[in-house]
């Protein structure tokens, strides 16, 4: 797993390729954007500080499944699949 923190900054958008949140949330923008729901526009300190942000993300959802020890418990983890799911439709 710590092999997984040096390379996610260089290929972070490959990982994201394979994950259904992302397909979750572009659903749910198409069906709001068909309902005549103005979509806002990216806040400026997302830009500039956005991927310092999603690794930080990504390095406390590591931390959070290897010492809670997330692949043993069901609440947990779908804890875990709710918060990442909600983070991707909002």
């Amino acid at each position: 797993w710590p092999g997984i923190m040096l390379v996610f900054p260089f290929l972070g958008r490959i990982w994201c390729t394979v994950c259904p949140f992302m397909a979750v949330g572009n659903i749910f923008q198409e069906i709001a954007t068909n309902m005549g729901v103005q979509l806002k526009k990216w806040p400026s300190w997302a830009k500039e500080s956005g991927p310092a942000f999603a690794f930080g993300l990504f390095y406390a959802i590591l931390m959070w499944e290897e010492l809670w020890n997330l692949p043993q418990s069901g609440a947990l983890s779908a804890c875990l699949l709710l918060l990442i799911t909600s983070g991707a439709v909002v």
